[in-house]
């Protein structure tokens, strides 16, 4: 009480501000109007000042917070994301949090602790990833940062370059291409091969119109040169963005700079071609790419558009929605939908699945499965479907493949996502070690790949 009555307001704020918790903050707050007030006048610096030391990666979770809520917001008005995305304006340095960016970013990272959980305690029982030992807790701080990390960085990606991947179906409904979206979207008691025979030859031209949806071209035939033109004004800007910042969280990190491993040069281990020296800030960039490519693998398969409650641990038989769960609205890298994922309140109590809801009504083009119809492209495709002889990088990762080879002029390495069970892919992507062993490098000098057909 005397605080609220002789401290000043500046001295009131930087006590608020110096707060363990925002439960702390909450209880004095209450104190007397006089501090509510201040707390009031002074909410996003105080908030920015606890949350970026009580919330694991908060930088990350902020803007991947506010580039769905600028999906999100585009979407309710009928109206598509800005062009350009306004990537420099989502983090701290351009404006500092408020309340409902930060209840967002809670449950964002409500969310990604259901993910580790998930991660952590697979259906099958043992874990198959490198992992820090169980002791090792300066190990399990890198993990964990890493892994959030991850995490919130694939719901930006996801949300900035959401609109390349749904711009065909909000224009064909602007444009009255009625067939089309309902083609794109389809019932969903529909299987696979009824719905694939519905896609018409027509449906695929129009789709090539667009760069995203425009793949397995020559990269230097006219079709090829023309995408590539197109994957910089879609792609471009979140690449710059993406390249300078894992750069300087490269350096930061160091990566890179531990002992060399000592090499034979008389008998070099088969098939392990030497790696080039890259650098730390190189190294920040190549993490990320793989990182994202690593939250596509373990992310999607942990949701589920069923309810049901065994997904969740509980021997009640009331159905899920029933729960009042928790709920995060987000864009995940690979799937660019909006969607909203329901959590328990306790993280201990979440089972093998998440359910998941897309915003937009089932038979509107935002329900559109994007995934599917890239599958459906490639299964209807008459265009060469290897590259260099194996498969190619899957269309979903152009992004990544456009960072590659215009920051780097690098390439994937052929033949890395022909994925067989004892693959680096298959140890360092999909078992999920790279969220620990995190300088995976599959990279070789870009040339434009040889084309081919299966078969």
């Amino acid at each position: 009480m005397l605080l609220s009555k002789t401290g000043s307001p500046e001295i009131i704020a930087h006590i608020l501000s110096n707060c363990d918790t925002f439960t702390d903050v909450l209880a004095l707050t209450l104190t007397c109007k006089h501090v509510h007030m201040i707390w009031v006048e002074n909410s996003s610096t105080i908030i920015h000042h606890i949350a970026k030391t009580t919330i694991r990666c908060f930088e990350d979770a902020l803007m991947a917070a506010r580039a769905t809520e600028i999906v999100i917001a585009a979407y309710r008005r009928g109206e598509q994301p800005p062009d350009p995305f306004p990537i420099v304006e989502l983090g701290t340095e351009f404006k500092k949090p408020d309340l409902v960016e930060l209840k967002a970013v809670c449950n964002l990272q409500h969310l990604v602790r259901c993910f580790e959980y998930m991660f952590l305690n697979p259906p099958h029982g043992s874990i198959s990833a490198d992992i820090p030992n169980r002791n090792d807790k300066e190990g399990w701080e890198v993990w964990k940062d890493t892994f959030y990390r991850a995490a919130y960085r694939s719901m930006l990606v996801g949300a900035v370059i959401y609109k390349a991947f749904n711009e065909p179906f909000y224009l064909a409904e602007k444009e009255g291409r009625t067939e089309f979206v309902e083609h794109c979207v389809g019932p969903s008691n529909q299987n696979w091969e009824d719905w694939l025979s519905s896609i018409t030859e027509s449906d695929i031209d129009y789709l090539r119109k667009f760069a995203v949806y425009n793949f397995d071209a020559e990269d230097e035939s006219t079709i090829g040169k023309w995408s590539w033109n197109e994957y910089k004004k879609v792609f471009g800007p979140l690449a710059d963005w993406l390249v300078e910042d894992g750069k300087i969280k490269g350096v930061q990190d160091k990566l890179g700079q531990d002992e060399p491993e000592e090499v034979d040069e008389v008998n070099p281990e088969p098939d392990e071609p030497l790696q080039p020296p890259y650098d730390s800030a190189e190294l920040g960039v190549f993490r990320d790419i793989m990182l994202l490519i690593a939250t596509y693998e373990h992310f999607p398969n942990k949701l589920t558009k069923e309810y049901r409650h065994d997904n969740w641990k509980s021997t009640e038989s009331e159905p899920l929605v029933r729960k009042s769960p928790r709920k995060a609205s987000v864009i995940l890298f690979g799937r660019f939908c909006i969607e909203e994922i329901l959590m328990p309140e306790v993280v201990g109590d979440v089972g093998y699945l998440l359910a998941t809801q897309s915003l937009a009504p089932e038979s509107a083009p935002g329900s559109v499965d994007i995934l599917s119809v890239i599958h459906a492209l490639q299964s209807k495709s008459t265009r060469p479907n290897l590259h260099d002889g194996r498969p190619g990088p899957p269309p979903i990762f152009q992004f990544l493949v456009y960072v590659l080879r215009i920051h780097f002029h690098l390439k994937f390495v052929p033949g890395l996502f022909d994925w067989w069970s004892d693959s680096d892919y298959a140890y360092q992507v999909t078992s999920g070690s790279i969220f620990w062993v995190t300088e995976f490098t599959p990279f070789v000098e870009y040339s434009p790949p040889v084309l081919s057909y299966s078969g």
